[in-house]
């Protein structure tokens, strides 16, 4: 499931956690006849795990990750839109576009590298 694309995090960065814990779910998933997952990530060292995951993917400018999968369930509400931000994307730009999703009431999933994560 991982790419070639050589991972350049630092050792010990949590973000290994974050990849090795999605690959084991999606394996788990698709393994079950799941598919049709997609992910988009913003932009740092955490938007790198796009690369590094073969799934189709995204990188997306800087807060905007939760209106791009919206809109990306939107077209497509048979995809699974999965979402990485960091912190920049979730405790700063995020504010505005999260309120527009709930609202909206899209169902949508995020995994906040400063480990926020939460199913809206």
């Amino acid at each position: 499931m991982r790419t070639n694309v050589k991972i350049t995090w630092c050792p010990g960065c949590g973000n290994y956690s974050i990849l090795n814990a999605f690959e084991k779910a999606v394996k788990k998933l698709t393994d079950d006849g799941l598919r049709g997952i997609v992910i988009a990530s913003g932009i740092g060292c955490h938007g790198k795990i796009v690369d590094y995951i073969k799934l189709p993917s995204f990188h997306v400018i800087h807060g905007r990750v939760p209106p791009f999968l919206t809109g990306l369930k939107i077209a497509n509400p048979d995809l699974i839109p999965v979402g990485f931000v960091g912190d920049g994307d979730a405790l700063n730009c995020r504010d505005q576009t999260a309120c527009g999703i709930i609202y909206r009431k899209k169902e949508e999933t995020f995994e906040d590298i400063i480990s926020r994560a939460f199913r809206l």
